[in-house]
């Protein structure tokens, strides 16, 4: 869990359209760790050793959904190839997003980013 603003990395993903990287790179912009609801979390919450196990990602998910930064987390993870949970999803969940998104679907039509495309 990244609690300190930091230079945003961007790694190679094969697939993901210029335009939506730039889409990507500008909503996780900035100091957004700092407002994060996990914050004060415990970071292990966050990485589950089986995160498709729901009872485990149930209590970091249902923060995820009050965040007011969660959009910018989802960002994030997706950009940074993260895992665990981030933006209330999964990495298989990311994944899956990734590679809607890679086969030209627009944000807001791939479920979970319908509030990157605002």
């Amino acid at each position: 869990m990244i609690t300190e603003p930091v230079q945003l990395p961007l790694p190679f993903l094969p697939g993901l359209l210029a335009h939506h990287r730039a889409v990507l790179v500008e909503v996780a912009s900035g100091s957004w760790q700092r407002r994060a609801a996990c914050r004060d979390g415990r970071p292990d919450d966050w990485f589950p050793e089986d995160e498709q196990d729901g009872s485990a990602a149930f209590e970091p998910r249902r923060v995820c959904g009050g965040c007011p930064v969660a959009r910018q987390c989802l960002s994030w993870a997706l950009l940074a190839d993260e895992q665990g949970i981030w933006g209330g999803t999964t990495g298989t969940e990311r994944d899956a997003i990734l590679a809607d998104l890679g086969s030209g679907l627009p944000l807001g039509r791939v479920p979970a980013t319908e509030a990157l495309a605002a």
